[in-house]
């Protein structure tokens, strides 16, 4: 394991980490990775539970019950596990932080981002993933490379680059680079867009942010409704931040603020873990909002559900 100097660099490689996950949606293990690495964790929810070194409003976070935490640096290779043989490598993350909670924390910590609901396990060693990749690993050419015969028989095992047989360092010039080479798409987090220039800029981009996310946004519709988005469409048509409205406009716009206002927590999260940006006056929770309603529209407008 890479351990840190002074200056905050590591001198050795880091320690990458196979986390195979069983292919079964039921299995409690790929429940809480869907729910803490993949959808994410919002920060309010642990602040008064553990330090928490990272910016961000969603937290991507894993945990076990490992008693010496990973040095920030590392990297957990999480993976498809079918069988003994079969799956696919998932995710690339690094670890910018980890710590090993007392009893009682880990315990409110488990309850606190859901894992307890699918076990009757807390875990104590806690990891803060940023940033979290695609990978473009391919099981079987690793596989080879290593030396490897099938899966570890646990979730949490570092790899062994210099094991009797492996051939790594012949493909690969050291571990950095190895990493450096399998990082595919970066999922977490997203780049902000800053400041866009035209609401139908602001609108293409935040539904392909939308689109390419594991966000779920069906919420705000069942939330206001389909009649309340026609109206609220009708009134925004032709609608700019800088202009001047009308007095029924405008009755139907306190309509929509008063809604905005109470739910504008979620907005600003989801818009921050979007990268979403802002348009002349509009904050990054307002142009979500008001992006949302335009595409919610159009698509009941084409028959899209």
């Amino acid at each position: 394991m890479g351990q840190s100097t002074d200056d905050g660099a590591n001198d050795d490689p880091p320690t990458v980490y196979q986390v195979p996950i069983k292919t079964e949606d039921d299995e409690p293990i790929r429940t809480n990775f869907e729910r803490t690495v993949v959808e994410g964790v919002r920060r309010e929810q642990l602040e008064d539970l553990c330090e928490i070194p990272l910016e961000q409003k969603m937290l991507r976070v894993w945990g076990n019950r490992e008693d010496k935490p990973a040095d920030t640096g590392d990297y957990l290779l999480f993976a498809d596990r079918d069988g003994r043989h079969g799956g696919d490598y998932m995710l690339l993350a690094r670890v910018d932080f980890a710590t090993i909670l007392d009893e009682e924390t880990a315990a409110a910590f488990t309850d606190t981002i859901g894992w307890g609901e699918v076990t009757d396990v807390s875990y104590p060693h806690v990891l803060f993933l940023d940033p979290v990749y695609e990978t473009t690993l391919d099981q079987e050419d690793f596989w080879e490379t290593l030396g490897f015969r099938g899966w570890p028989n646990d979730t949490f095992s570092g790899i062994n680059f210099d094991r009797a047989g492996s051939t790594f360092f012949t493909e690969y010039t050291s571990v950095d680079g190895f990493i450096e080479e399998i990082q595919g798409n970066k999922i977490y987090p997203i780049e902000s867009a800053d400041e866009y220039e035209t609401l139908e800029a602001a609108i293409a981009d935040v539904r392909t942010r939308l689109e390419d996310s594991a966000t779920e946004t069906s919420w705000l519709k069942t939330r206001l409704g389909e009649v309340l988005v026609a109206e609220w469409s009708t009134a925004l048509t032709g609608f700019k931040p800088s202009g001047t409205v009308s007095s029924s406009t405008a009755a139907t716009f306190d309509q929509l603020r008063g809604i905005y206002e109470s739910i504008e927590p979620e907005l600003e999260t989801i818009a921050d873990e979007l990268g979403v940006g802002s348009h002349l006056s509009f904050s990054p929770a307002k142009m979500l909002f008001l992006c949302w309603v335009r595409i919610f529209r159009r698509r009941s407008t084409k028959g899209l559900r």
